[in-house]
């Protein structure tokens, strides 16, 4: 009656013992919820396919995508949880200078920003070039494993045309996102900052 009273509580302490260290490799591999503090940076370029996207167009019926959003603070200020940063600070610089080299793309806004990571608010897009083509939209990322990010642009083009691109991908940090259109595409980055 000793023996298996003593085989039962050794069973017993040898599935606790185990519950806990699996219990403790989980809460090492989970992915907590961000904190308000936690800083990203996000880049987007939007650019043009000139002469494309024939049939694509903003039909009478369709209404464009919403531009309301928050503006990115052009005073670098500690308090502001969306601050603007010089494009020379941006990872994708070297892909704005090939779509702007290209005879087949024509970049029209290029933006780069530090926000909080927990802040799912939308920032507005918008740029006009000496060319006639003009471009508004909104960007958001929302966090979670993996990334959300949700872009919408209207796009008035070389021609004149109005289309318009609504499109939600998921991702992940240091991750590169194209959103593609018959007329125009984005390029979206985030990636964390590191803490000083």
């Amino acid at each position: 009656m000793q023996i298996r009273f003593l085989y039962l509580i050794f069973t017993w302490l040898i599935l606790f013992s185990s519950l806990g260290y699996a219990q403790s490799e989980a809460s090492e591999n989970f992915d907590a919820l961000p904190s308000s503090t936690e800083q990203v940076q996000i880049e987007v370029i939007v650019f043009e396919f000139p002469g494309e996207g024939a049939g694509s167009e903003l039909k009478p019926g369709q209404t464009p995508v919403q531009t309301s959003g928050r503006a990115i603070s052009e005073s670098g200020t500690e308090s502001e949880n969306f601050v603007s940063l010089p494009k020379n600070q941006a990872a994708l610089a070297g892909a704005f200078a090939r779509l702007r080299a290209s005879s087949e793309t024509k970049p029209l806004v290029f933006s780069a920003w530090r926000q909080n990571l927990s802040d799912a608010t939308w920032v507005r897009l918008s740029s006009n070039d000496s060319d006639g083509a003009s471009v508004t939209g909104r960007v958001r990322m929302t966090s979670g494993k993996p990334l959300s990010v949700q872009i919408e642009l209207n796009l008035t083009g070389s021609d004149a045309k109005q289309y318009r691109l609504r499109s939600t991908r998921p991702g992940h940090f240091g991750e590169t996102l194209l959103f593609d259109h018959p007329a125009l595409g984005a390029l979206v980055r985030i990636a964390q900052v590191q803490a000083n």
